[in-house]
């Protein structure tokens, strides 16, 4: 069975990145993939109809704009996925390209649903033209969507090392379901981290049982305890040991493990600029 990747694009920086970690994973086996790239315009022309128009009118999804602007954002994103596809097809890679119009999150929730991984930038356009604004839509749409998200920070990165938090969790265990066909499709190590924190009960540590599940996959694995605050040292950490991805489950054990992010991934992709796998 295929690797299903669906890539979204902008014209960020963040979204450059993402664009070379899909063909960094897709280009180590093409004949085991299958991408697909989209772009989703979020503006729509006047329908002339105010109440139709209102919500846009007032800055959500889709915003209302002149047809003349809405016309160029559309034939700007034609451009972006046309770009992207020939450069994937010079590495051997076939892309399907689709525009999307609506929200973003919405419309990528939706199309995540018959993907295995969804790769974006952590931040978008939003980002850039407004610094400290972005991000809504990342949280968005982790928090809803059905497959697992690979968000990629400014720049580009080799995909060399997987660090995985592995707490022995619910959510620890689908990162670490997560990180198995993209560790297989790199074919790079993964490093399990367990953080040893005041909430752990004393004598606690999975790491063992993440390890044992990757090199039963036939893939490169070692464990690592640390002691710390799982948010601030697992980033630490992996970036310590050359990890360039880091995976995390949609929930831990923390303290507010009832909100539909974990504190843990919450903090992180507030904080950090380094590829995430959070897992679905």
């Amino acid at each position: 069975m295929r690797y299903r990747l669906l890539l979204a694009l902008d014209h960020s920086v963040w979204s450059a990145a993402a664009a070379r970690a899909c063909l960094r994973v897709a280009s180590c086996a093409p004949d085991r993939v299958h991408v697909t790239a989209t772009h989703v315009v979020n503006v729509a022309p006047f329908s002339g109809h105010v109440l139709q128009d209102i919500a846009g009118m007032l800055g959500w999804e889709p915003v209302i704009v002149p047809q003349r602007v809405a016309e160029q954002v559309q034939h700007r994103g034609e451009r972006l996925l046309a770009g992207f596809a020939a450069e994937a097809a010079e590495l051997g890679v076939e892309v399907k390209a689709r525009v999307e119009h609506g929200a973003v999150a919405e419309r990528l929730v939706s199309l995540g649903a018959e993907a295995d991984l969804l790769i974006m930038g952590l931040r978008g356009d939003t980002e850039e033209s407004a610094p400290g604004q972005g991000g809504a839509t990342v949280e968005r749409l982790v928090r809803r969507a059905s497959c697992s998200v690979l968000l990629t920070g400014s720049t580009p990165s080799p995909l060399s090392r997987i660090a995985l938090g592995f707490d022995g969790s619910d959510g620890a265990r689908a990162a670490l379901r997560a990180v198995r066909p993209l560790a297989a499709q790199l074919k790079c190590p993964v490093t399990v981290i367990y953080v040893v924190d005041a909430r752990r009960e004393p004598g606690h540590d999975p790491s063992a049982e993440g390890v044992a599940a990757l090199r039963e996959e036939g893939l490169e694995a070692e464990a690592l305890v640390v002691e710390g605050e799982p948010a601030e040292a697992l980033p630490a950490v992996a970036l310590e040991i050359g990890a360039d991805v880091l995976a995390l489950g949609y929930r831990g054990r923390g303290l507010l493990k009832e909100l539909l992010l974990g504190r843990v991934t919450e903090r992180v992709l507030a904080e950090v600029d380094m590829p995430l796998l959070i897992a679905r």
